[in-house]
C-alpha cells in the first residue's frame, strides 16, 4: 500500500508538471522567465559603473522554486527580448553579484539575530541567577511585600528575554538568508536567452556559490563555537561581577571571633577582592572578543581571542587534574574545561581559517 507520503510527493510532482516543463529522471525543473527589455532586471535609477540586478526579482524566484518538491533542482532560463545594447555576460555577472550581496545581507542579519539572542538569553539568565541567590531578600530597608513584587517583576523580566531570545531563534528568520539557501540549494543552471531563445550567458550555479559565497564549515564552526562558549564566559564573568560588588560592604567588616586584626583582615579582602575583579576582566573581555570574532567585526579585541583560550583551557584543565587527584570531582570543573575546549577549538580554527 503507497504511504501517505508518497501519495503527497506523487501528487506535488504532477501539479509541477502541469506548470513546468520537469525531467522527472534527473530531477530537474525548467523555470522560464520571460522579460520585454533588459531594464526591466536592473535598477536603473542609480548611476553605477557595471549592472546593478534588482534583488527584488530573488523573492519572486524563491517563492516560485519553493513549491517544488526537496529533491527537485530548478534550470533557471531568463529569456530578454531587447538586452539595449547591455552585454549579456555582464547582465549574468550582474546576477551572480547580486546573489553574493544578498548571501554577505542574510549572514549579517543572521549573525546579528544570534548576537541579539545570545545577550538576551544571557540577560534572563543572569537576572534569574540574581534572583535564586537571595538578594532581593537580603536588601536592608526592603519591607516584604516590596521584595515578593521586585522580584515577581524580575521573573517576569526574565522570561520574556529568553522568549524573546526563543521566537528570534524560530520565528523570525532573514528574508535574505532564506533567499540565499533557497537559490543555494534549488538552482542548478542559470541561463540567459534572446529572443530568438539563443543562449547569451550560462554558468551553473551551484558550483559557483560553492566557490564564490559559501561559508567554509570549519570557520563556521569555529565561530559558533566562539559565540557559545564565549557568551558563557561573559554570563559568568558578568555574574561574578554583580556578587563582588554586592559584595563590597563586607571588605570592611571585621569578621566575628576572628583574632586577626581588622585592618589585615581589610587588606587581604581588598587584595582577593582585586584578584577577582582581574579574573572578572578577563571573563568579560574574553567574552566580547569571542563575540565579535564571531560577529565578524574587525577589532582590537580580536587579538584577545586566541591567549585568552590558551590561559583558560590550561587553568580549567588543572582544575580538573587537580580535583580528579583529590577525589572531588565536580560538574563545574568539567563544564569549564568544556566550555574552555569549545573557545580553545573556536579560536584555532577562526585563526587559521581567517589566515
Amino acid at each position: 500500500m503507497e504511504k501517505h507520503e508518497d501519495k503527497l510527493h506523487r501528487r506535488q510532482v504532477e501539479l509541477m508538471k502541469k506548470r513546468f516543463d520537469v525531467d522527472e529522471e534527473k530531477k530537474i525543473v525548467n523555470l522560464a522567465l520571460n522579460y520585454e527589455k533588459v531594464s526591466d532586471l536592473l535598477v536603473t535609477n542609480i548611476d553605477t559603473k557595471v549592472p546593478t540586478f534588482n534583488r527584488e526579482k530573488f523573492g519572486k524566484i524563491k517563492d516560485v522554486i519553493s513549491e517544488f518538491p526537496f529533491d527537485y533542482k530548478v534550470n533557471l532560463d531568463v529569456k530578454i527580448d531587447d538586452y539595449e545594447d547591455y552585454n549579456p555576460e555582464e547582465i549574468l555577472e550582474g546576477f551572480n553579484d547580486a546573489v553574493e550581496l544578498t548571501v554577505y545581507s542574510g549572514n549579517k542579519d543572521h549573525r546579528r539575530k544570534w548576537v541579539q539572542i545570545t545577550f538576551l538569553l544571557v540577560a534572563g539568565i543572569l537576572v534569574l541567577f540574581f534572583i535564586a541567590q537571595g538578594l532581593i531578600q537580603n536588601w536592608k530597608g526592603i519591607s516584604e511585600t516590596a521584595a515578593d513584587v521586585t522580584k515577581e517583576i524580575l521573573e517576569i523580566t526574565a522570561w520574556v528575554f529568553v522568549w524573546e531570545a526563543v521566537s528570534l531563534a524560530f520565528l523570525r528568520p532573514s528574508e535574505d538568508r532564506l533567499i540565499s539557501l533557497t537559490l543555494a540549494h534549488k538552482l542548478n543552471n542559470v541561463t540567459f536567452k534572446d529572443k530568438n531563445g539563443n543562449i547569451t550567458a550560462k554558468e551553473q550555479y551551484f558550483e559557483s556559490y560553492e566557490n564564490s559565497y559559501k561559508e567554509k564549515k570549519g570557520l563556521v564552526f569555529g565561530k559558533y563555537s566562539l559565540l557559545v562558549s564565549g557568551a558563557a564566559f561573559f554570563a559568568l564573568g558578568t555574574a561574578n561581577l554583580i556578587t563582588l560588588l554586592l559584595n563590597l560592604i563586607n571588605l570592611f567588616k571585621p569578621i566575628e571571633g576572628s583574632t586577626t586584626s581588622t585592618g589585615t583582615m581589610v587588606a587581604v579582602n581588598i587584595v582577593m577582592a582585586a584578584i577577582t575583579l582581574s579574573l572578572v576582566a578577563a571573563e568579560i573581555l574574553g567574552g566580547l572578543s569571542a563575540i565579535c570574532a564571531y560577529t565578524g567585526r574587525v577589532a582590537r579585541l580580536h587579538r584577545f581571542v586566541m591567549p585568552f583560550g590558551i590561559v583558560v583551557f590550561v587553568l580549567e584543565s588543572i582544575v580538573l587534574a587537580a580535583s580528579i587527584i583529590l577525589g572531588a570531582v565536580s560538574i563545574p570543573s568539567i563544564i569549564g574545561v568544556l566550555i574552555g575546549a569549545g573557545y580553545l577549538v573556536g579560536a584555532i580554527l577562526f585563526k587559521a581559517k581567517k589566515g
